[in-house]
């Protein structure tokens, strides 16, 4: 008996393949179509995004270019859509920078860590600039930088005492403080229209757009001058420097004896502690 011999024999020759033609990529689709329904094949278009590649255009082949396919077979087409883009939220400035990152990175943006500023009305950890515009188009990934503010620049606050009232507002508003209130008060120490207090105190820790109340001198506290007339001259004298007020002499027929007959502010008004009082002595 002799033994069976199997044989094996494939149906498909050499003919029974082609090759991917070598201009389906970079063309337009309908091109890439022609090219492979010109040896038989069929087209299997799919739409993807790609940075680079223009919209319509195939980017990639499988099988690639060059490379065996069945005759009748199919070949996967990738065709750009071109990039991926997406639009930048609006209402980012001023809004918190953690709210304003979880927005840019839920979008499909990148936020790289945030460059810092002080800022005179934004308040601290708020947004202070975007990089992008809100509603721009920008590829996915694409980095979108924020300014995030530190809020008001410190500052050690100035003294103004002693200076008059329209140069001491300047001075503050010079360094970024704000005027918030106006007082008046008598004082024997500083003259009519100058500080003579201000809160915070000189040399105070502050902040740019921090408030500054101050106090305007009116001078010395008015005095109601007595009545004086017929009194001697030193217990005139007396009367006069308890209130605060000074006692000038004037004789009139050489003021023998000392007694006053008349003053250089009438009795009832009042005077400027410190103010001199004439007192004519007959």
């Amino acid at each position: 008996l002799f033994g069976s011999v199997a044989l094996w024999y494939s149906s498909e020759g050499p003919g029974a393949y082609t090759t991917v033609p070598q201009d389906v990529v970079g063309v337009e689709l309908a091109a890439a179509q022609e090219a492979l329904a010109e040896l038989g094949l069929t087209a299997a278009p799919t739409e993807v995004f790609d940075p680079v590649v223009a919209d319509g255009l195939v980017v990639a082949a499988e099988p690639g270019e060059g490379e065996r396919v069945r005759k009748e077979g199919t070949v996967a087409l990738s065709v750009s859509k071109g990039p991926d883009l997406r639009t930048v939220p609006p209402d980012l400035v001023g809004a918190p920078a953690a709210d304003v990152t979880a927005a840019l990175t839920a979008a499909g943006f990148v936020v790289p860590e945030p460059e810092r500023a002080h800022h005179d009305t934004v308040a601290a950890e708020h947004v202070i600039e975007v990089s992008a515009e809100a509603g721009a188009q920008l590829p996915v990934e694409s980095e979108v930088r924020l300014t995030v503010s530190d809020g008001p620049e410190p500052l050690t606050v100035p003294s103004v005492i002693g200076t008059p009232r329209d140069a001491a507002v300047r001075d503050l508003e010079n360094v970024g403080l704000k005027l918030v209130e106006e007082k008046a008060d008598f004082s024997e120490q500083y003259p009519a229209g100058v500080v003579m207090a201000q809160s915070p105190e000189p040399g105070t820790a502050g902040h740019r757009m921090d408030g500054v109340s101050i106090t305007i001198s009116q001078g010395p506290p008015l005095v109601e001058v007595p009545d004086l007339f017929g009194k001697q001259y030193n217990e005139a004298r007396t009367i006069l420097e308890s209130l605060g007020l000074v006692a000038a002499r004037e004789n009139v027929l050489g003021g023998l004896f000392g007694t006053v007959r008349d003053q250089s502010v009438p009795a009832g008004q009042t005077a400027p502690k410190g103010s001199t009082i004439t007192l004519k002595v007959v």
